[in-house]
């Protein structure tokens, strides 16, 4: 269904660039061709309200540095799961550039991340790992006990470090974001749209080490007193056995999400024919155990809007 839709969009969306070019040079006007109207009305119905099939309830693509090519829904505010890390990640960067500092991962940590049955990365209760472990133990297996651990180091409480998150947001322009934890748990106060995150993901992929974050997939901590042969972290993108790549392109790195009010979330950067890509889609339907429909769907918006910039 995606493929035969893309294709007929994207032959619409080529006519139109051909006839828009034709009206500017006073060669014919839209009057003249009262059998199109019909086919741009789709046409922009489709680029403005989405696509069929397609479960997000918001999503923004833009180019990197560039223009939106999809939006739906991204002002509207909702539950980001751990998207939130991207910024627990970007404060705890911008506070400790040098990230070769050692971190406890406390043990008190642990009886909230039972409760709250939230995702880890494998660290031991007091396991003295370097903050660069901490940070890809926070983007890639999306580890509950490296984000709070990290932001302890950093700020002495989960709370504190909150209020460098929210001092960033509003220092970024996120005006419609608040956050109240650094794991992303839903709650009433801890929310953002498309648009915020696509602000955020833009800016701290200017940074290299985040960049570097975000796009690899795995890796490796050094040996530890507790785990002598160190701890072998995995994307969350990789999980699954969804491809990532297709003819023209390729997600390179991300940041997967999950809870009940949030959905199925990503945000992703694709290279397509050389070019980079950022989208953030949130509210995709499915758990973490069904068909990641949040890498699915993702795949397929860069793959028809991507391709319908190129043509155009």
């Amino acid at each position: 269904m995606y493929k035969k839709r893309s294709r007929k969009l994207g032959f619409w969306i080529f006519l139109l660039s051909v006839i828009g070019l034709l009206v500017k040079a006073d060669v014919l006007t839209i009057n003249h061709l009262p059998f199109l109207q019909s086919h741009i009305k789709e046409v922009y119905s489709q680029n403005k309200e989405g696509i069929e099939g397609i479960t997000a309830k918001q999503i923004l693509l833009k180019e990197r540095g560039g223009a939106v090519l999809y939006d739906r829904s991204s002002q509207q505010k909702t539950s980001i799961a751990s998207l939130t890390k991207i910024m627990t990640a970007v404060c705890l960067i911008e506070a400790f550039p040098d990230t070769h500092q050692q971190v406890i991962i406390p043990s008190d940590i642990f009886p909230y991340i039972w409760e709250e049955e939230l995702a880890t990365a494998g660290f031991q209760q007091n396991e003295v790992v370097s903050l660069e472990a901490v940070l890809y133990g926070i983007m890639l297996p999306s580890g509950a006990e490296a984000a709070l651990a990290g932001a302890i180091y950093a700020a002495g409480t989960e709370q504190a470090f909150v209020e460098w998150m929210n001092q960033k947001a509003k220092e970024l322009g996120m005006n419609q974001t608040q956050f109240s934890n650094v794991t992303g748990v839903d709650s009433t106060s801890h929310f953002s749209t498309a648009s915020d995150l696509v602000k955020l993901v833009e800016y701290a992929l200017e940074n290299p080490t985040f960049y570097r974050l975000f796009t690899t997939l795995t890796y490796r901590t050094l040996s530890t007193a507790l785990q002598p042969e160190g701890l072998q972290l995995n994307s969350t993108l990789l999980m699954t056995g969804e491809a990532l790549g297709w003819e023209q392109g390729e997600i390179i790195g991300g940041k997967t999400g999950y809870t009940l009010d949030a959905g199925q979330c990503l945000a992703s950067l694709a290279v397509v024919n050389g070019k980079e890509y950022i989208m953030i889609l949130l509210g995709a339907e499915g758990s973490p155990g069904s068909d990641q429909l949040n890498i699915r769907e993702s795949r397929f918006i860069y793959q028809k809007f991507t391709r319908a910039c190129l043509k155009s």
